[in-house]
C-alpha cells in the first residue's frame, strides 16, 4: 500500500509540474521581434496635449496573430507614470487602424482598410502609443490607458513596452540620456 501511495504521489507531483510549466510565459528581450521603443514628443491632441511614444515590430520574426497584448508602460526615472493596454478586440482595432500607415513589402503601396490585419508582414513596422495626464483610466477603441500623471511639467523619460505572445512575453525600453 506505501508503495502505491508514494507513486500516487510522485504522479500527482509530476502532473502538478506540468500544469505549472504550461501556464508559464517567459520573458525576452525583444531583440530583432520588438525593438527601438522610443519617447518622441508632445504635440496637440484634443484640446490637451499628449506624449508621443513608440515602438518597431518586424513582423517577418514575430507573426502579428500571434500576439495577444501589448503593454506601454511611461516612467520618470523609475517610478511608473501610467500605462496603456491592448488586448482582445482592442489589439484587432489597433493592428486595423495601424495598417493603413504600412507599406506593403517590397511595394510603395499602403495595406487598406479592407486588407486583414492577420496577413500583414514586414520589419520596420512603427506602432504608436500617446500619452496625456489623466485623473481616471479612460478607455477607448484600442487603449485602456490607466489614470497617470504624465506631463510637460512631469515629463517622462523612460519607456518599457512589453508584447505578449502565447509562452514568450517580449520586452524593449528607451531611457533617455540625461540631459
Amino acid at each position: 500500500m506505501k508503495k502505491f501511495y508514494n507513486i500516487m504521489v510522485s504522479m500527482c507531483l509530476v502532473l502538478l509540474c506540468g500544469i505549472m510549466l504550461v501556464g508559464c510565459v517567459k520573458t525576452e528581450d525583444g531583440g530583432t521581434k520588438v525593438y527601438n521603443a522610443n519617447i518622441t514628443n508632445w504635440y496637440d491632441y484634443q484640446e490637451t496635449r499628449a506624449l508621443d511614444t513608440s515602438v518597431t515590430f518586424n513582423f517577418d520574426e514575430i507573426k502579428i496573430d500571434s500576439i495577444k497584448k501589448i503593454t506601454f508602460e511611461i516612467y520618470k526615472d523609475d517610478t511608473l507614470l501610467g500605462t496603456a493596454v491592448s488586448e482582445g478586440e482592442r489589439l484587432e482595432q489597433l493592428f486595423n487602424e495601424a495598417k493603413i500607415y504600412w507599406n506593403k513589402p517590397n511595394t510603395e503601396t499602403k495595406y487598406a482598410e479592407g486588407d486583414d490585419y492577420k496577413t500583414i508582414t514586414g520589419k520596420d513596422r512603427i506602432l504608436s502609443c500617446a500619452f496625456k495626464k489623466l485623473d481616471k483610466v479612460e478607455e477607448s477603441e484600442t487603449w485602456v490607458r490607466s489614470k497617470n500623471e504624465v506631463s510637460e511639467q512631469n515629463t517622462a523619460n523612460k519607456l518599457v513596452v512589453k508584447v505578449l505572445t502565447k509562452n514568450v512575453e517580449y520586452k524593449t525600453e528607451y531611457k533617455k540620456p540625461a540631459a
